[in-house]
C-alpha cells in the first residue's frame, strides 16, 4: 500500500530548505502538511538546553497534518537536518492530492490512530489523582476552544483560516478592543503579571539572563508560548490571545546599560554590534526614560519597544528587524489610544518594510515576498496611501508557490480599494 511520490510531487507543492533551517516553529499556526521526498527532518519540543527530539523523520515520512486537518497550532518544531525536498498539501491542493493518490489519506489516518492509541497507553500509566482535573477521565479543559491558525509575517507555515462574511468576503478574525471584553480603553487588563509573582503565572516563568554587552546579570520574564490561545488575526497580521497579552514581555531590557531587543534575538548579536554597542552606551542611558516602569505594564511594553528600536539602530540590524519593532509599537500604540503615535510608528514600520524589500540582499521565498508585499500594502492602506496600497496588494496575489490565504485577503483589498477609489 506504498504512496506514488512522483504522483504526489505533481500533485502538491515543492518546498526548498536548507540544512539547519526552521520549517515551523512548536505553538506557530499552520494549514499545511508536508511529505518528506529527501532529506531528514528532526521533530522536537521546547528549547535549548530543555529541548526533546521527539523524531527523526526520513524520505516518505509525512508531519505537520494536525494542522492541515484541524487549523491547530503546531505541537512541535520541525528543522531541516540535511538539504530537504517537502511536498506541501494544504487546503488548497488537498482534494486534488487526495484523488492522485488515495493511499495517502489512508496512511493519514493510520498515523493519527497511532498517536491517540501511544497517548492513551500513556495516558493509564498515569494514576488518577496525579492528573490535572481536565485530564481525568470524564472533565474536559475548561475553555478550550480551536482558535483560527494564526502566524506572524515572514514566517514559512501558513496564515490563518480566515472568517467568511455574508457577503462572501473574507475577514481576519480580531478582538482588538472590540470583542475582548477584558480590554479597558484598548488595553488587555489580564495581560499583566503582578497579581501573580515568582513562577506561579500561569502564562509566565522567570529566566536570569546575561547581558551580551555589559555582562550584568538579570531576571527576566519569558512567555509560555506554549499556553497560549490565539483567538484572532488583524489583517496586519496582529494577533489576538485568550486573557494575556504577549507584546507586552517581548522584549527585554538590559537594567545596567539599557541594550533592548527581542527575547529572540536579544542574545545573537555579533561582536561588530556589541562593540557597536558598547561605544553608544553612554548615549543609550542619557536617553532612556526615567523611571523605567515594571514590566508587564503598557508604560514599560511602549518603554522597551522604543528602547529596542533605539538598539536595533544603533547596532545597524536589518531593516526588516526595526520595521517589525516599529510595527509592534504602533499595535501598542493603537491600544493606548494615542492615535498619532501609532500613525508615526507604521509610517517608520512602512519605509524600514519597503526598504528591505527593494534593498535586501538577503533572499527572500516567494511566501516571504510575498507577505511582505502585503504587509507593505496594508500599512499603505491604514495610512491612507490607496493607490501605493493597490500596487502591493496586486504584487501580493502570487499564482505558483504563494500562499492561498494571502491571496485571498490581498484579492479582498484590492476589491475594496477599487469600490472606495470610485466613490
Amino acid at each position: 500500500m506504498d504512496v506514488d511520490m512522483n504522483k504526489l510531487a505533481w500533485s502538491g507543492l515543492l518546498k526548498h530548505f536548507k540544512q539547519g533551517e526552521t520549517i515551523f516553529l512548536e505553538n506557530q499556526a499552520g494549514e499545511e502538511m508536508y511529505i518528506i521526498l529527501r532529506g531528514r527532518v528532526e521533530i522536537s519540543r521546547g528549547r535549548e538546553p530543555s529541548k526533546t527530539t521527539l523524531a527523526v523523520l526520513n524520505s516518505g515520512s509525512f508531519f505537520g497534518e494536525m494542522s492541515l486537518l484541524e487549523g491547530l497550532p503546531r505541537s512541535a518544531s520541525a528543522v531541516a537536518l540535511d538539504d530537504v525536498i517537502l511536498i506541501a498539501i494544504n487546503h488548497e491542493n488537498f482534494a486534488r492530492v487526495i484523488q492522485s493518490e488515495p493511499q495517502l489519506a489512508i496512511r493519514i489516518m493510520r498515523g493519527l490512530s497511532h498517536r491517540i492509541r501511544t497517548l492513551n497507553e500513556q495516558l493509564h500509566t498515569v494514576p488518577d489523582d496525579t492528573r490535572p482535573p481536565a485530564q481525568q477521565p470524564g472533565h474536559s479543559p475548561a475553555g478550550r476552544t480551536t482558535a483560527p491558525a494564526v502566524v506572524n509575517p515572514f514566517s514559512i507555515a501558513e496564515i490563518s483560516t480566515t472568517k467568511k462574511v455574508g457577503n462572501g468576503k473574507t475577514v481576519a478574525t480580531t478582538v482588538n478592543g472590540r470583542v475582548n471584553n477584558n480590554k479597558v480603553n484598548g488595553i488587555n487588563t489580564t495581560g499583566g503579571h503582578t497579581a501573580q509573582a515568582g513562577n506561579t503565572h500561569p502564562y509566565l516563568y522567570d529566566k536570569s539572563l546575561t547581558c551580551p554587552v555589559c555582562s550584568v546579570t538579570f531576571q527576566a520574564r519569558e512567555v509560555k508560548g506554549y499556553k497560549l490561545k490565539v483567538v484572532g488575526q488583524d489583517y496586519d497580521f496582529r494577533q489576538h490571545f485568550a486573557d494575556f497579552e504577549p507584546l507586552w514581555y517581548s522584549v527585554w531590557v538590559c537594567p545596567r546599560c539599557y541594550y533592548a531587543n527581542s527575547r529572540a534575538d536579544f542574545s545573537t548579536i555579533t561582536e561588530r554590534q556589541k562593540h557597536i554597542l558598547q561605544e553608544q552606551q553612554a548615549e543609550r542611558i542619557r536617553e532612556a526614560p526615567r523611571p523605567l516602569e515594571e514590566p508587564g505594564t503598557p508604560g514599560y511594553a511602549l518603554q522597551s519597544h522604543l528602547l529596542a528600536i533605539k538598539s536595533l539602530e544603533q547596532m545597524q540590524a536589518e531593516p526588516e528587524k526595526i520595521a517589525r519593532m516599529w510595527l509592534h509599537l504602533g499595535w501598542l500604540y493603537t491600544d493606548a489610544r494615542e492615535e498619532e503615535k501609532a500613525r508615526h510608528a507604521r509610517q517608520q514600520a512602512l519605509e524600514k518594510f519597503k526598504e528591505y524589500y527593494f534593498a535586501s540582499r538577503r533572499p527572500l521565498t516567494t511566501e516571504q515576498d510575498q507577505q511582505l508585499a502585503y504587509l507593505i500594502g496594508e500599512l499603505h492602506y491604514q495610512l491612507s496611501s490607496l493607490e501605493e496600497a493597490l500596487q502591493f496588494f496586486r504584487r501580493a496575489v502570487v499564482h505558483r508557490g504563494g500562499n492561498p490565504v494571502i491571496n485571498e485577503r490581498a484579492r479582498d483589498r484590492i476589491y475594496e480599494l477599487k469600490a472606495a477609489m470610485k466613490k
